[in-house]
């Protein structure tokens, strides 16, 4: 019997395989978290200074704001991604800080956010978004060095 009147036969029969998921997919559980935490953070100020990025942290964030601004380029609505982003961080802030990518704390996950926000609020091109926040994530390293 050949394979696809196998699956063929089995479809009729009512069974249904996986479906792939798209890279979209498997990386919404983590942009959920992310996006919850950042909700969170957003709500409570946190005193300055506070950040815990590296400068591998805020590489990582540029290329994050940069393809959210793709994502915006695409077509997806502010609120959706935002919505999306929040969610994200709530997930991952129910996560032992140590075991997170950037949102360790309330600050790092206010500063990803409100740049997620500054892609949809003030379009640019998303090279620009994303050095704008690389910019901004060093300054407050180097500050939080000091």
């Amino acid at each position: 019997m050949e394979t696809g009147a196998c699956w063929t036969d089995a479809s009729r029969a009512g069974h249904n395989r996986p479906m792939k998921r798209s890279g979209i997919e498997r990386a919404r559980p983590a942009a959920i978290a992310i996006a919850l935490a950042a909700a969170w953070v957003a709500a409570f100020p946190v005193p300055a200074g506070a950040l815990t990025v590296s400068p591998q942290d805020c590489r990582e964030g540029a290329d994050f704001i940069g393809n959210a601004a793709r994502s915006r380029d695409n077509g997806m609505p502010a609120a959706r991604f935002i919505a999306r982003l929040d969610e994200d961080l709530v997930l991952i802030q129910s996560f032992a800080p140590e075991l997170r990518w950037f949102a360790r704390d309330d600050d790092d996950a206010r500063l990803l956010r409100s740049a997620a926000v500054r892609v949809f609020e003030e379009p640019a091109l998303p090279e620009l978004h994303g050095e704008s926040f690389l910019s901004e994530c060093m300054a407050l390293v180097l500050r939080a060095e000091r």
